[in-house]
């Protein structure tokens, strides 16, 4: 049946944290009822995609050049390194449920949309609480177990 798919395995491996954690960082997002992702049209806009890494520097001439033709999606800490360079993302992006990514947004911006997997920790969705946050959910056998026949799934 359409939408009842599941992501591969490998995304389901306890990489940073156990299922029993996972669960429950799902359930407490959930309920702060935040908006949700949803499907939009399709915009002729494109969109620069910008992962960390010890490269990134060398690409922030390129990152501006094209910064007023695109929207600018931030991926974990590289978020926190363009803001330190003078770069505000339209989106920044992060699945990964490890506490410790409050770092990547410390001094977060309130022009950007801040796309959630609904899995990350409570204390980075706290430390976001009053800038723009939308939460999705990865269409995994955690994210289903957590929260039964109710939402949409990423696939």
């Amino acid at each position: 049946m359409p939408g009842e798919e599941t992501l591969p395995a490998f995304l389901e491996l306890p990489v940073h944290n156990d299922r029993d954690s996972i669960i429950r960082n799902i359930r407490s997002n959930v309920l702060l009822g935040l908006p949700e992702l949803t499907q939009h049209e399709w915009r002729e806009h494109a969109l620069l995609i910008v992962g960390g890494g010890p490269s990134l520097k060398d690409y922030l001439p390129i990152i501006r050049a094209y910064r007023p033709d695109c929207d600018v999606l931030a991926v974990n800490g590289a978020y926190r390194y363009l803001r330190s360079e003078g770069i505000d993302a339209d989106h920044f992006l992060l699945i990964d449920s490890r506490a410790e990514n409050v770092a990547h947004v410390e001094d977060a911006s309130d022009r950007t949309n801040h796309c959630l997997a609904s899995q990350v920790h409570p204390l980075v969705v706290d430390e976001l609480l009053g800038k723009p946050i939308t939460l999705f959910h990865l269409g995994t056998d955690t994210a289903r177990a957590a929260l039964p026949g109710k939402f949409r799934f990423l696939t």
